[in-house]
């Protein structure tokens, strides 16, 4: 399963299960479930959105990962 985030900046980020970043997303870019539930959502540490997609992933992941750009 995918798992969707977004950092303070409102920059989105799809990571696989092993927390490796696989791309920036555009939120028009997000599937359309994704983006209509969450499209309003300035972070993904929100403990409803971690139960929905069955994994935490720490907000500290995207700071990690904030110098790759697309």
């Amino acid at each position: 399963m995918a798992i969707f985030i977004a950092n303070e900046n409102g920059d989105w980020w799809q990571v696989d299960g092993d927390h490796r970043v696989l791309y920036v997303l555009d939120t028009d870019d997000l599937p359309e479930d994704v983006a209509a539930e969450w499209a309003d959502e300035n972070d993904w540490t929100d403990e409803d959105t971690i139960m929905e997609y069955g994994k935490m992933v720490p907000q500290l992941i995207v700071t990690d990962y904030a110098r790759y750009e697309k």
